[in-house]
């Protein structure tokens, strides 16, 4: 059998009309603007709906953001916004389809900058820095990390752009009937000392507004909602299932004065585990004695560079070999092996899609240090252990993880240093999904 090169394989012009979308077909951006007037105070008891009607039509979800001008005030000092500004104030975030709560996210904004340090360089990131939230300073224009209140006292406004990367529906691999019934997005904003780094201002806050959901909507042009004319059958089946991403978040406690071995375990049982992803945070919020100066959004080595990290589903340990602390190469291999989960473009662990965010130096922060010296708002602690349990990359509808049911997530820590402070490890898994629409009852179910 002969093969032809694709750069050599030309088309017969009578093919060519088998290609055109049918006359009358459209995509348009809509915005959901019924909240856009409104000014939320950044505070966690804040609670926004935001909602993609029924209607006929078809959601594309790569392009679902929200869009928002927020405001910092502070009366004495300049206050810093630690993290991503662009997902640092949104706490939580809870996916529903018609009555059907999907999904519900915690820690939305440690996780998603996290994600966000794992799949893009300094340089991607500065190349977004206005949709992130990021602000120029005199001393860094690149400064991909914070933002830094420009003047002390009064108010300063910025936008942001937030991609909502940790929904089941922004994650769908085709496009999405939204004949099903409304879909739903509730952010929950994050209190300012979580918004906040640590610093001596007084008189902080933060609030929201103009805010709107934005999104694509493609239309064939024919007034039957289920309609495909290009489809085999012309209708969409009774139920529509989509391959999907499943994040799924949860914490445990690592003491202050724990050493030797020990064992945290989390609850997150599903079909199919693609990766995991562990940040060890503060568990108390920063003082001038602590040293993490960003809170939740410092991820520090409990282990002082003298232990190993091992995951165990099912009483088998992920990897093979513990992950060595003190070998940070090592660590952000694995990094960049569980980052290939979240590029479509991977090709290889040695090209520029797997480059990170992640120095040297905010890999390899100290915690002995934290109480005399410790991380600074543009040079946060990004110690994370992650591994990749994909047995094949991205194959379609296949499950490719590894299973969980019914057996809690283990991570095994060996360290011969005990540690000065409580630390809450939040723990992501990533799973295959499958979001199926229930075109008939307009509610939808996760099987994952």
């Amino acid at each position: 059998m002969s093969y032809t090169p694709e750069i050599f394989a030309y088309r017969n012009p009578k093919h060519h009309e088998a290609l055109v979308l049918p006359l009358g077909s459209s995509k348009v951006t809509v915005s959901d603007t019924r909240v856009y007037n409104t000014v939320f105070a950044g505070s966690s008891s804040t609670a926004i709906d935001l909602v993609i009607p029924k209607q006929s039509g078809f959601l594309d979800p790569s392009t679902l953001a929200i869009r928002a001008l927020i405001t910092l005030t502070d009366a004495t000092l300049a206050q810093v916004v630690a993290g991503c500004p662009s997902f640092s104030y949104i706490s939580q975030v809870q996916s529903a389809v018609g009555s059907s709560v999907l999904k519900i996210v915690p820690y939305h904004g440690v996780v998603s900058t996290a994600l966000l340090n794992l799949c893009m360089s300094k340089s991607q990131k500065s190349g977004k820095a206005i949709a992130l939230g990021f602000a120029a300073t005199s001393s860094d224009d690149n400064l991909t990390d914070a933002r830094i209140k420009a003047v002390a006292g009064g108010t300063e406004t910025f936008s942001v752009v937030t991609p909502l990367l940790t929904s089941v529906i922004a994650n769908a691999s085709g496009m999405i009937p939204l004949s099903c019934g409304d879909i739903r997005f509730t952010i929950y904003l994050a209190d300012t000392t979580q918004f906040n780094a640590f610093s001596t201002a007084t008189g902080s806050s933060y609030s929201v507004k103009n805010l709107d959901l934005v999104y694509d909507v493609f239309k064939w042009g024919d007034s039957r909602d289920n309609y495909i004319p290009m489809s085999q059958d012309n209708y969409l089946p009774p139920v529509v299932s989509l391959k999907t991403l499943s994040y799924n978040v949860a914490t445990s406690t690592y003491s202050s004065g724990t050493s030797g071995t020990s064992t945290l375990s989390f609850s997150i049982n599903l079909k199919s585990v693609r990766g995991l992803l562990a940040l060890f945070v503060p568990r108390n919020l920063a003082t001038a004695t602590t040293g993490s100066t960003n809170n939740v959004y410092d991820s520090w080595d409990v282990t002082n560079g003298t232990g190993t990290y091992q995951f165990a589903l099912n009483n088998v340990f992920y990897p093979q070999v513990p992950i060595n602390a003190l070998n940070l190469a090592s660590c952000n291999w694995e990094l960049q092996k569980l980052a290939t989960i979240f590029k479509n473009n991977f090709t290889s662990l040695f090209d520029k899609s797997s480059d990170m965010s992640i120095s040297v130096k905010e890999a390899s922060y100290s915690v002995s240090a934290l109480g005399t010296t410790g991380t600074t708002s543009t040079d946060p602690s990004k110690f994370m252990v992650g591994c990749l349990l994909d047995k094949l990359y991205n194959q379609g509808d296949f499950y490719t993880g590894v299973p969980t049911i019914n057996n809690n997530i283990q991570l095994k820590i060996t360290s011969t240093y005990a540690t000065t402070q409580d630390f809450t490890c939040i723990l992501l898994a990533v799973g295959d999904c499958f979001l199926n629409m229930n075109m008939d009852q307009g509610n939808a179910t996760l099987s994952e």
